[in-house]
């Protein structure tokens, strides 16, 4: 059992020893400030740091916006544009054409062989026609396949009638002729030479509009005109081209007997006369 004097000691032991270890942590705290003091930061300092952090976020939130904008946009079109290439058909490819240089044939810019109608005397009548080209004076004319043919000469062209038995018949057919640089008047005058040297004579002189716009002078045999085979000539002047005074002149060989028939079928070939120019 411990005595007074143990215990006092004891307390007095302890207390001093608290005190010790209360001094000591006091000591320590006090060189830790010293040592490691605390930095306090500044108000400025902490509002800067936030707005560069806000700007910074910005930033970052419009560059994703835009990218994604954009790869949104990017798909759209390239959707877009792969639609528009189903959807288009295919287009023909077109055929090459002909530089300046190269220039066509008349005979493969028209129809080789068409058909027309005549009524000669009030019954209708197909007449197959063919293609004739003039390359050299530029014109095409359509030709009645089975009863005339198409010939070329130096000076002239001549459709020839092909049915004529013997030499019983007057020549039939039609003559054409191109005049450049020529005056209607200075034609009529060589027309009216060429009658007389074939000893006939000018029954009529007229403007017609059939089978085109030309003037007409139809001549008759000087001797025995109404014989049934006395030939009857008929000339049409044709102006082709007014600036270049471009003129074709055709001359049909008649007689008196197929004065009817033979004319109408003669004017429907010219009918389908064309001048293609240069």
């Amino acid at each position: 059992m411990m005595d007074h004097e143990d215990k006092f000691f004891r307390e007095s032991f302890l207390k001093e020893t608290n005190e010790a270890v209360d001094h000591k942590e006091h000591v320590w705290h006090n060189i830790q400030q010293e040592l490691f003091p605390k930095k306090k930061k500044s108000l400025w300092t902490g509002r800067i740091a936030m707005g560069f952090g806000t700007v910074a976020a910005a930033i970052i939130i419009v560059i994703i916006s835009t990218s994604i904008l954009t790869t949104e946009r990017a798909g759209e079109e390239g959707k877009s544009e792969q639609h528009e290439q189903l959807e288009q058909p295919e287009q023909p490819e077109k055929p090459e054409q002909p530089s300046d240089d190269t220039k066509i044939p008349l005979e493969d810019q028209y129809e080789k062989e068409i058909q027309m109608e005549r009524e000669p005397e009030g019954q209708l009548e197909i007449v197959d026609m063919e293609l004739a080209v003039h390359e050299a004076d530029r014109y095409i004319i359509y030709v009645d396949k089975d009863r005339f043919e198409y010939k070329m000469d130096e000076d002239e062209s001549f459709i020839q009638f092909t049915e004529a038995e013997g030499d019983m018949y007057p020549e039939v057919g039609i003559t054409i002729r191109r005049y450049d640089d020529a005056e209607e008047q200075d034609l009529v005058e060589r027309v009216n030479e060429e009658i007389a040297d074939e000893d006939m004579v000018i029954e009529e002189e007229e403007n017609m509009s059939d089978p085109f716009d030309a003037y007409a002078i139809t001549a008759y045999a000087n001797e025995s005109p109404h014989e049934w085979n006395s030939p009857v000539y008929r000339y049409y002047i044709y102006e082709a081209d007014e600036e270049e005074h471009v003129y074709f002149v055709f001359k049909q060989m008649l007689f008196m007997e197929g004065m009817g028939g033979q004319s109408s079928l003669m004017d429907l070939m010219l009918e389908t006369f064309e001048y293609v120019g240069e």
